[in-house]
């Protein structure tokens, strides 16, 4: 598909960055856009393909440049390729500015191969470099060269768009170096670069990723994005998500009373000609979420300040905070606590943080003794609290009010051969094939003094006469999903049973082992099975889990929404007294971090993808917290009042919020059993009933 952006238009508005000029008729009120040139340019072709005679006078003067023009009230519109920043943001808030923000599209690039390098299944950051970097030039001239993996001795022949494109310097900010190698062959035609890489032996071209469609006949290479954990090509989904890293977004942000000047166009460019207009001009179109968004922008006025960039808060933690920060409570997360806090201190030395992680039951009692900042606990049920309700109301008498924040999900899977079937099946199509109670789980990984389930028929009557075989992660790893699996709710957890046939802490090789074996099982994390179950050959399928209120097979869903039994919620309770002090929002606030939250997920949670909207609501819980501690508190009377500290006998949760160990059946752990709270895994365990 040929990019029309590098048309007559962009000539035209290329030949000079200050120059006035208006691309239509001029009887209706102009509109004034500044800002970047991508999005002016975009603009300029919608507008054109709309037919609408709203016109307006493109001033292109880059990003920043056009944030400042727009908010000292020199333009009625300015494009971005970025969101405003807070300290913009106030300048036009101080001016008097209130503006409507619209995502138009994305700049985005893809990575085409020729079919025949099936080894280019993931490309990864090292390996962009040992392809485009400068240093490459004339040097990496064969696919063998380039050290990925199981690359075959093939000639490399590189297309490149010319140096003077978007995506050329999108490409070039992930290589190291200074520009990209110059012996590729320079082609901006998209059309004219895929049929090069579809019949060149060992090719590989970059084109606009709005050039991508399933019928190209070459192999769209996906990327490599550590921080999402997983390899992925581009689409409006993947980008909107960041979970494909090479696009640039493209804002649009108008004046509140300069929107009527193009509305009629805009109206076009969020409908489906417009979509086809921006794909036709070389861009990536929003999601259909993000068009809605955009059309309730544009008729609702007031949808007023940041829609899509909320990320971007006035929130900043203060270079010179100081103090000292006390948090403890459930061991479940402890590694990654002390990773997170260990990092943070090496960016904030004068902030001392010091991590308690003794136990949910010991943390809650120091909490509601005003012991402790903040606490991370546990729950199993969707609206349970950590505290039963009596706890709760000391608590709040004690120390005040709290806030709570969900961290995230965990939830082990169980994964059976695909051929394994229930004698009797299901009617239906009710997704699944098998069904457990809970305490055919128990049954199933459970050790038991009476004899250990070997067939699928020990486990229950419904069950095939079939040799049933258990492969597990190590004690280590996997702890904390056994935990869940060996622990029914209101009761004592049983010991995971010692005859599993292997331990392997590699979930593609366990899955591997169970779609070749008709009666083997094992379990692992959801994300674990996101991933191993995409190997070549997988032949798994998912059992389902019947908590007493009918099976229900795990999925993003049902975890999510804690309908499967074997969730667990991950909780901050933060008191407000404490939100008000300049340290616990530095540390609360760096929790939330996208770049830091990814260490929850890391470590095994089903992450929120609410993380802007959860930063908003931190900043209004602090400023909440600093006016409450600036209030008078009105006195009491000593009958009305509670300060009575909770005992460590009061029992403090229910029982049914934690989670007992995993507890190996060597002699050492038998005697050590009372007082084990968490069994190691890639994060400790939940932790012990008391």
């Amino acid at each position: 598909m040929k990019n029309f952006w590098r048309g007559a238009i962009l000539i035209l508005l290329l030949a000079s960055t200050s120059m006035t000029f208006s691309l239509f008729a001029q009887e209706l009120p102009q509109g004034t856009i500044t800002g970047s040139r991508l999005v002016s340019d975009l603009l300029a072709i919608v507008a054109q393909d709309s037919g609408s005679e709203q016109s307006f006078v493109a001033q292109p003067n880059g990003t920043s440049a056009g944030f400042t023009t727009f908010c000292t009230s020199g333009a009625d519109m300015t494009g971005a390729t970025r969101a405003m920043t807070a300290d913009e943001e106030l300048v036009c808030t101080q001016n008097g500015i209130v503006y409507r923000e619209f995502l138009l599209g994305y700049d985005a690039f893809a990575i085409i191969a020729n079919p025949d390098l099936t080894f280019l299944e993931c490309l990864t950051p090292s390996s962009l470099n040992n392809i485009f970097a400068t240093s490459t030039t004339n040097s990496v001239l064969d696919w063998s060269q380039t050290g990925i993996q199981n690359a075959t001795v093939t000639p490399l022949t590189l297309y490149l768009p010319t140096d003077d494109t978007s995506l050329y310097v999108l490409l070039d900010e992930y290589v190291s170096g200074l520009g990209l190698r110059t012996d590729a062959i320079a082609n901006n035609d998209s059309a004219s670069v895929i049929d090069a890489v579809k019949n060149t032996a060992g090719a590989l071209g970059v084109i606009p990723a709005s050039a991508v469609t399933d019928d190209l006949g070459v192999l769209v290479v996906s990327i490599d994005n550590p921080t999402r954990g997983g390899c992925f090509t581009p689409s409006s989904q993947t980008i909107e998500n960041r979970n494909y890293p090479f696009a640039t977004p493209l804002y649009l942000y108008i004046n509140n009373g300069a929107v009527d000047k193009v509305v009629d166009v805009l109206t076009f460019a969020f409908g489906e000609s417009g979509a086809e207009s921006i794909v036709n001009a070389g861009y990536v179109v929003p999601t259909a979420d993000a068009t809605t968004d955009n059309l309730n922008i544009l008729t609702d006025e007031t949808l007023v300040g940041r829609q899509f960039t909320k990320e971007v808060t006035a929130f900043r933690i203060p270079e010179n905070i100081f103090g000292t920060v006390v948090f403890g409570g459930n061991t479940a997360l402890d590694t990654t606590f002390t990773n997170i806090i260990s990092a943070f201190s090496g960016q904030y030395a004068a902030v001392t943080v010091t991590e308690q992680l003794e136990g949910q039951t010991v943390g809650i009692r120091r909490y509601c003794n005003n012991e402790l900042d903040f606490i991370a606990v546990t729950t199993r049920n969707a609206n349970q609290s950590a505290l039963n309700p009596d706890q709760q109301m000391g608590c709040d008498n004690n120390i005040g009010a709290s806030l709570t924040i969900d961290l995230g999900k965990q939830a082990p899977v169980l994964v059976a051969n695909g051929d394994l079937r229930q004698n009797t099946q299901p009617e239906g199509d009710a997704g699944y094939n098998v069904c457990l109670t809970t305490d055919q789980v128990l049954r199933l990984w459970g050790s038991n003094p009476e004899i250990p389930a070997t067939n699928w028929n020990m486990v229950g009557d419904n069950l095939p006469d079939l040799e049933l075989q258990l492969i597990a992660p190590s004690a280590e790893q996997g702890g904390v999903l056994a935990d869940l699996l060996l622990t029914n709710l209101g009761n004592a957890s049983l010991i995971l049973r010692d005859d599993i046939a292997e331990r392997n802490d590699d979930a593609t090789y366990r899955t591997t082992a169970v779609s070749l074996v008709p009666g083997l099982t094992t379990y692992m994390s959801w994300q674990d099975y996101q991933t191993a179950s995409q190997a070549e050959g997988a032949n798994l399928q998912l059992i389902a889990v019947d908590s007493g209120a009918g099976c229900v097979v795990p999925s993003l869903e049902t975890i999510t929404d804690m309908t499967y039994g074997y969730t667990l919620n991950h909780q901050l309770i933060i008191k407000q007294s404490a939100l008000a002090r300049s340290e616990v929002q530095g540390v609360i606030w760096y929790l939330f971090q996208d770049s830091t939250y990814i260490s929850f997920i890391s470590a095994g949670l089903i992450g929120r993808d609410d993380l802007a909207d959860l930063r908003e609501t931190l900043q209004v819980a602090f400023t909440d917290a600093v006016t409450a501690s600036l209030t008078p508190v009105v006195e009491t009377t000593p009958e009305a009042e509670s300060t009575q500290p909770i005992s460590e006998e009061t029992p403090v949760v229910e029982e049914s919020t934690e989670v007992a160990p995993v507890i190996e059946t060597t002699p050492e752990a038998t005697e050590l059993a009372p007082e084990i709270e968490a069994t190691q895994a890639t994060e400790p365990t939940a932790e012990a009933t008391p």
